[in-house]
């Protein structure tokens, strides 16, 4: 039988914190490309530049586009 002292417990424990916190910043990473980023959870397009999925409704701008549009962010170029 293996014993670990305090110490190495708790760098045991970190390690697997860091693993399952790595998988949901993957996945939260992934996910930020699928979705417009200038689309509120409300439904309001941000975007001042203008997109062809804006509608007007009172003097709201809302997004009347799909929520899972491929958006690639602008490259530094």
């Amino acid at each position: 039988m293996i014993f670990m002292n305090e110490q190495q417990k708790i760098l045991a424990i970190f390690e697997k914190l860091t693993d399952v916190l790595s998988g949901i910043a993957r996945t939260a990473d992934e996910k930020n490309l699928e979705r417009c980023p200038y689309k509120t959870v409300a439904l309001r397009c941000t975007y001042s530049g203008g997109c062809q999925n804006q509608r007007r409704d009172s003097a709201d701008m809302l997004c009347g586009g799909d929520e899972f549009v491929r958006w690639s962010p602008p490259t530094d170029s």
